[in-house]
């Protein structure tokens, strides 16, 4: 699906839609779920998008993104990044998670579909990985 028809089909839709120049990695056309979660596209054109996310998850999404630009994978899918988000009139930085699903757009784009995590969600990922963290320490009697 090219970038045009993707925001065409999209452009009210539940998710956040920003499409990357694959070269730069800095947002080129957004939807209106994105702007009105994220904010307007001219608070994301002057850096690279991955940027967004706090510091800890910059990597991921970072990666996930290359690889598609590499041509290592078709799709990625990072879970539970948190970005700064720029939405609001007070312009101040507010924090929100994302589930961004990476893609390619026909004519090379790099199309990335964010959900919003919910409070729930986030909160029950934590207790997951709490479990996980202990079995996996847990000794072996």
């Amino acid at each position: 699906m090219g970038r045009d028809a993707a925001f065409d089909y999209l452009a009210n839709g539940p998710f956040c839609l920003v499409a990357l120049d694959p070269a730069t990695g800095r947002a080129v056309q957004i939807n209106e779920t994105f702007e009105q979660f994220m904010g307007p596209l001219y608070k994301f054109q002057g850096y690279k998008f991955a940027s967004s996310a706090s510091e800890e998850h910059q990597d991921k999404l970072s990666d996930a993104i290359q690889s598609l630009v590499d041509g290592k994978s078709e799709k990625a899918t990072v879970r539970n990044v948190e970005m700064f988000t720029l939405a609001g009139e007070a312009g101040m930085p507010v924090r929100k998670h994302f589930d961004w699903t990476v893609g390619k757009g026909a004519d090379n784009c790099i199309l990335l579909f964010g959900e919003p995590c919910t409070g729930v969600d986030i909160e029950q990922r934590a207790k997951d990985a709490e479990l996980i963290d202990f079995f996996q320490n847990a000794p072996i009697a």
